[in-house]
């Protein structure tokens, strides 16, 4: 038994449930639209990790470019 079934209707009146809803147990949701991939090169994908870069490190207390 559903608890539909027991609250009267003076009490659905009150919490704002009407007939229409009966049939509908979960309201849609408002999903965010899906954008499109961007198509990445992999001399793109190279930039983004970061492999073109300059390394540096330390030697005798000064920063040299390796």
């Amino acid at each position: 038994m559903r608890i539909e079934h027991i609250v009267d209707s003076d009490t659905k009146a009150r919490l704002g449930v009407s007939v229409k809803d009966k049939g509908n147990v979960h309201p849609k949701t408002n999903k965010p639209k899906k954008r499109k991939q961007e198509r990445l090169s992999e001399r793109d994908w190279l930039e983004i990790m970061g492999t073109n870069r300059d390394t540096y490190t330390r030697k005798n207390g000064a920063i040299r470019r390796k």
